[in-house]
């Protein structure tokens, strides 16, 4: 039996020796590469997968659109304020739909109007205030009821 401990501990400590200079040596290769481009800024790893795939170039500045691009919208501006006109018909029927679906989370609601959560938040604070919908919970478990 200790001859088998012996043989086991021998492979899990050369395992283990093994790993650790594999280790080593891509971090060393990291940091190698990391000085030789040092000269050069670096690339933003987070960026959306959607932005690299259209191709679109990074702005120079916020609000700057790139060359050959549009202007943002004013719907995509900060600040915007929609028109009443605007947030009317999508308030009725958030207040249909949730008459209809009582307990019914944002994102719930969104998909089943056809559009998205962030244009549904202002009318979702409107029909709160109104007293029109009960909010019940907190963040994602957030759900909306008729009164």
């Amino acid at each position: 039996m200790s001859n088998a401990k012996d043989r086991l501990r021998a492979r899990v400590d050369s395992f283990v020796s093994e790993l650790s200079d594999l280790v080593r040596q891509a971090t060393m290769g990291e940091i190698v590469a990391a000085i030789q481009n040092a000269d050069r800024p670096a690339s933003r790893a987070s960026a959306p997968a959607a932005i690299a795939k259209a191709g679109e170039k990074r702005r120079v500045a916020a609000g700057t659109p790139a060359r050959g691009a549009k202007a943002p919208s004013a719907a995509s501006r900060t600040g915007y304020r929609r028109a009443p006109e605007l947030l009317g018909p999508l308030m009725t029927r958030v207040r249909a739909y949730i008459k209809g679906h009582p307990g019914q989370a944002v994102g719930s609601i969104a998909v089943s109007l056809g559009t998205s959560t962030r244009d549904l938040s202002l009318v979702l604070r409107k029909l709160v205030g109104e007293k029109t919908i009960l909010m019940k919970g907190k963040k994602r478990g957030t759900r909306y009821f008729p009164l």
